[in-house]
Protein backbone atom coordinates (compact mmCIF):
# COMPACT_ATOMS: atom_id res chain seq x y z
CA UNK A 1 0.00 0.00 0.00
CA UNK A 2 1.22 3.58 -0.64
CA UNK A 3 0.27 6.42 1.46
CA UNK A 4 -0.07 9.57 -0.45
CA UNK A 5 1.42 12.56 0.66
CA UNK A 6 -0.65 15.48 2.23
CA UNK A 7 0.95 18.70 -0.20
CA UNK A 8 1.33 18.21 -3.94
CA UNK A 9 5.21 18.44 -4.92
CA UNK A 10 6.12 21.45 -7.22
CA UNK A 11 8.46 19.78 -9.67
CA UNK A 12 10.04 21.51 -12.48
CA UNK A 13 12.05 20.12 -15.35
CA UNK A 14 15.49 21.48 -15.52
CA UNK A 15 17.61 21.36 -19.12
CA UNK A 16 20.90 21.33 -19.36
CA UNK A 17 23.36 21.52 -23.02
CA UNK A 18 26.23 20.08 -23.39
CA UNK A 19 28.19 22.64 -23.12
CA UNK A 20 26.19 23.71 -19.60
CA UNK A 21 26.40 20.20 -18.35
CA UNK A 22 30.70 20.39 -19.20
CA UNK A 23 30.47 23.75 -17.15
CA UNK A 24 29.46 22.47 -14.68
CA UNK A 25 31.54 19.15 -14.40
CA UNK A 26 34.45 21.96 -14.60
CA UNK A 27 33.62 23.91 -11.99
CA UNK A 28 32.23 21.43 -9.63
CA UNK A 29 34.90 21.94 -6.68
CA UNK A 30 34.26 25.93 -6.92
CA UNK A 31 30.99 25.46 -5.80
CA UNK A 32 30.44 22.46 -4.06
CA UNK A 33 29.23 22.62 -0.16
CA UNK A 34 29.70 18.90 1.29
CA UNK A 35 30.18 17.63 -1.55
CA UNK A 36 26.89 19.15 -2.97
CA UNK A 37 26.16 21.51 -6.11
CA UNK A 38 23.06 24.08 -5.66
CA UNK A 39 21.15 24.91 -8.41
CA UNK A 40 18.83 27.68 -9.21
CA UNK A 41 16.66 28.66 -11.86
CA UNK A 42 14.37 31.27 -12.80
CA UNK A 43 13.42 33.09 -15.95
CA UNK A 44 16.48 34.10 -17.08
CA UNK A 45 18.58 30.86 -16.96
CA UNK A 46 20.28 28.05 -14.57
CA UNK A 47 22.64 29.67 -12.22
CA UNK A 48 25.32 27.98 -9.87
CA UNK A 49 24.89 29.22 -5.87
CA UNK A 50 28.37 30.05 -4.71
CA UNK A 51 28.33 29.63 -0.84
CA UNK A 52 31.73 31.12 -0.35
CA UNK A 53 30.94 34.36 -1.93
CA UNK A 54 26.97 34.33 -1.32
CA UNK A 55 26.48 34.93 -4.70
CA UNK A 56 25.16 32.99 -8.03
CA UNK A 57 27.18 33.00 -11.30
CA UNK A 58 24.89 32.43 -14.51
CA UNK A 59 25.42 28.59 -16.17
CA UNK A 60 23.07 29.26 -19.17
CA UNK A 61 19.99 28.94 -20.71
CA UNK A 62 18.93 25.85 -22.84
CA UNK A 63 16.01 27.05 -24.91
CA UNK A 64 15.54 31.12 -25.50
CA UNK A 65 12.17 32.01 -24.60
CA UNK A 66 9.54 31.40 -27.69
CA UNK A 67 11.24 28.95 -29.50
CA UNK A 68 8.94 26.11 -30.00
CA UNK A 69 10.48 22.76 -29.74
CA UNK A 70 9.72 19.44 -31.70
CA UNK A 71 6.51 18.53 -29.37
CA UNK A 72 5.10 21.78 -29.90
CA UNK A 73 5.96 22.91 -26.66
CA UNK A 74 6.28 26.94 -26.88
CA UNK A 75 9.35 27.54 -24.15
Amino acid sequence: MVKKMGKKMNTHDIELTEDMAQTLYTYFSSYEKDGVVTLEINDMGLWLKNHRSNSRQFLGKARLPGVINNTGTVH
